[in-house]
């Protein structure tokens, strides 16, 4: 398995937006490809119907976060692609899903601090399930406007957020939630980068409040420095917020009692995907429950590479292998963020085979 890239951006929103396209223009045009492809795999969708489409977020993308517009347009002058692949190669998951909806199994997220580490370190991360060569247009990226904390996300080419940390020790990461209803609105992708720029988890919290417009479903669990954990279960209808104290998982199934109505699980396959996600969510709170007060990030890797499958569906587990019962989705990508160091340790593809390599914040983020 390869290395992620770090690749490091800083200044104004379309300074940045300009160098992060011009560095990875081939990438992305890899990425748009794939979007392309799976596309009219699963819904039939033509290039020219996908890329109508995509500019249809683009108001709710300036009007939550206008920054991030601003990205994009220069996202798209340095890649040399027009603004409705920029805004596409962020609603990858709305175009691909626009016409037909599936169960997905994919991702298993943590978040781990307090009593359950040896002196109430704060550790999230997760295991990124995929189809697709994903590995090959991935990087660790740092961007670090001069409006806004620094973050550091695991990114295919072209997307502006998806998975990480700030620099001030928040971290955040994602897992696909099934709901029928997806809509044109304010995109999943997004949401994440978002709460990361608010710099703690009580003002993210506070943000996801006033988002009344999300376009489609996913998680999106978030922690601190100061140890606190939220959940959040979207959907185009209502969000579901869940606290924990020192430990949550989840995976691709609403754990919110309220949030259960919008499960998707209503055929033979999709059954299947959801009794993967409650084993995956049940054996990773197995193990960092044996480890209960000795979690550290050597345990958090051992456990990423966990192989044990469900006795019942015998399918996927928490390390993910491209098979017919998976479907080909497969980890692309492992990481885990330590909050109180503000580094990411973070494998490309399967962390049984590769290797964690730590990533850290640039001294110099401001003076690229």
């Amino acid at each position: 398995m390869g290395i992620f890239k770090q690749r490091c951006y800083s200044g104004s929103r379309q300074s940045i937006g300009e160098k992060y396209g011009e560095d990875t223009r081939e990438l992305i045009r890899n990425h748009l490809e794939i979007i392309y492809d799976s596309a009219m795999n699963k819904s039939g969708s033509s290039r020219l119907t996908l890329l109508d489409s995509a500019l249809g977020y683009l108001p709710f993308i300036e009007k939550y976060s206008p920054g991030f517009a601003e990205e994009l347009v220069g996202l798209s002058r340095g890649a040399h692609i027009s603004m409705n692949e920029a805004v596409l190669l962020q609603v990858r998951q709305e175009a691909i899903y626009s016409a037909a909806f599936e169960y997905r199994s994919e991702c298993t997220s943590f978040a781990v601090c307090g009593r359950y580490t040896p002196g109430g370190e704060v550790y999230i991360g997760q295991n990124l399930d995929l189809i697709g060569a994903f590995e090959e247009i991935t990087s660790v990226v740092v961007l670090a406007p001069d409006d806004a904390p620094a973050v550091m996300m695991v990114l295919p080419a072209g997307q502006i957020s998806n998975t990480g940390l700030n620099e001030l020790g928040m971290g955040v990461n994602c897992n696909f939630l099934s709901c029928r209803g997806w809509k044109v609105g304010y995109p999943r992708y997004l949401v994440s980068r978002l709460l990361l720029e608010q710099g703690t988890c009580f003002r993210a919290r506070d943000v996801m409040n006033t988002i009344t417009e999300l376009a489609s479903s996913r998680n999106i669990l978030i922690s601190d420095i100061g140890g606190k954990i939220f959940d959040f279960e979207m959907t185009p209808y209502e969000v579901g917020v869940i606290e924990a104290n020192d430990m949550l998982v989840h995976s691709n199934h609403f754990i919110n009692s309220k949030m259960k109505k919008y499960e998707c699980a209503n055929t033979p396959s999709a059954a299947l995907s959801m009794a993967d996600s409650e084993w995956r969510k049940a054996r990773l709170e197995e193990l960092l429950r044996s480890a209960f007060g000795r979690v550290d990030v050597p345990a958090l890797m051992e456990f990423l590479r966990d192989h044990m499958t469900s006795p019942q569906s015998g399918s996927s587990s928490i390390c993910m292998h491209a098979s017919p019962d998976t479907k080909g989705y497969h980890t692309a990508a492992s990481f885990i963020s330590d909050l109180n160091n503000r580094v990411m340790y973070a494998c490309s593809g399967n962390p049984c085979t590769g290797s964690y390599i730590k990533y850290e914040f640039p001294s110099n983020m401001r003076s690229w």
